[in-house]
């Protein structure tokens, strides 16, 4: 369990503070590399902790940022501000990001 322990903290450090969720082409394979894992373990390891597959898990980091991006007062709702919240988020489209919004916060 300790192990387990380790690993998910690497992980969470590697989305909240490395930001490795803003890359719009992030793969399971690019996480484990930068924890020092394989692909199976830290997948394994995010649905035993969170209950969430990988890409849910880097989903709702996508989101949460964005939401912070558009909350500063230096972004307005201008649809280029929202568009380039949403790409340094690490969406691919604006589409996507609508989609995937409304699914984790409705």
């Amino acid at each position: 369990m300790e192990e387990t322990d380790e690993l998910f903290n690497k992980i969470i450090t590697a989305l909240r503070e490395e930001q490795l969720f803003t890359n719009p082409n992030l793969t399971i394979q690019d996480l484990a590399a930068a924890v020092g894992s394989n692909r199976t373990y830290v997948s394994a390891c995010i649905n035993r902790r969170t209950n969430f597959s990988f890409s849910q898990l880097v989903a709702q980091y996508r989101v949460e940022n964005a939401k912070s991006i558009l909350s500063d007062p230096q972004y307005s709702t201008d649809h280029d501000a929202v568009s380039s919240a949403i790409a340094l988020s690490g969406f691919t489209s604006d589409q996507t990001f609508y989609r995937i919004f409304k699914e984790l916060t409705m």
